[in-house]
């Protein structure tokens, strides 16, 4: 991946990774498998939901946000992409949210070390 402004030049830094536990949406999600770009979270919510956040890691460049300055690092994809590079298995969608889960960051994991 090249970036522009130079922020790829000799010196660059390594992107920051994504925290092992991320609290978003009012739920804590704990990445329970990760390979290749591709990483598995999960969350309990309200009642016996449990959901399963498949997605390939995306790589944000640095920048200024609301006036906070980011360095450069991994992220959930966007909401916008969300269908194409994110996906969701809760067991109210799936008999084995699991099972489909680590078939669909398979795909996605071989995907990108084929690249």
């Amino acid at each position: 991946m090249t970036f522009s402004d130079n922020q790829n030049a000799p010196g660059a830094s390594v992107p920051v990774p994504l925290a092992k536990i991320v609290r978003r949406a009012r739920m804590l999600y704990r990445e329970i498998w990760r390979q290749d770009g591709a990483a598995i979270y999960c969350a309990k919510g309200e009642g016996d939901r449990i959901e399963y956040e498949v997605f390939e890691v995306q790589i944000l460049r640095a920048g200024e946000f609301n006036g906070r300055r980011y360095p450069l690092r991994e992220g959930f994809p966007s909401s916008s992409e969300w269908g194409q590079l994110g996906f969701t298995y809760t067991n109210n969608s799936h008999r084995n949210p699991l099972a489909a889960a680590l078939a669909k960051a398979q795909q996605i994991s071989a995907r990108r070390a084929a690249k």
